[in-house]
């Protein structure tokens, strides 16, 4: 990691500086951020996102005492931490939210429109947009689980899961236009 982050610093004495830094603070930064983090990857992570963010501001330290950089380096890293559990915390919760609503109940849909083709229901589903449709086919067609669409389309589950919701909400609507749906 040292070698690339040091092909990011034009200066031959920032790139000094900087190695200095790294060699003096690296074990520091890292069980200050696993001492908030717990977490061994997002520990990795994180020193990483730390590192790369001196880096981009080792210009401020031509000239500074240890004691400010040290202090700047830790403040960059405990930073880093927190920001990364507020966002781990609003995933968590939003992903508890979305696993209260049963995804398996949603594939009543199909059984609601009974005696509609499946051709009838695909075509309405397409008629939603690439957002939605992909999600929507692989889900009900398909019987994908959230987890296994994230993982074929490249998302978040988080995004198929709301994608999911979403889709459904207007496909209901548009099915209900159309006469082919009755409100639950």
């Amino acid at each position: 990691m040292l070698t690339l982050l040091l092909s990011m610093i034009d200066e031959d004495i920032d790139r000094t500086n900087f190695e200095s830094f790294y060699h003096r603070y690296a074990n520091d930064v890292f069980r200050r951020i696993y001492g908030i983090l717990k977490n061994q990857q997002d520990t990795e992570d994180i020193v990483q996102e730390t590192w790369i963010r001196v880096v981009e501001n080792i210009a401020l330290f031509r000239g500074r005492d240890e004691k400010m950089v040290r202090s700047y380096i830790m403040r960059v890293a405990v930073n880093a931490s927190i920001s990364h559990l507020r966002e781990k915390n609003k995933e968590d919760a939003l992903m508890t939210e979305l696993d209260t609503v049963d995804m398996a109940d949603t594939r009543d849909l199909f059984a609601a429109c009974e005696g509609q083709s499946v051709s009838v229901i695909v075509e309405c589903i397409r008629s939603l947009g690439e957002i939605y449709s992909g999600v929507l086919v692989y889900f009900y067609l398909y019987h994908y689980t959230p987890k296994e669409i994230a993982r074929l389309l490249d998302m978040k589950e988080i995004t198929v899961r709301k994608r999911i919701e979403r889709g459904r909400e207007k496909l209901i609507k548009l099915l209900i236009g159309r006469g082919i749906y009755d409100e639950p």
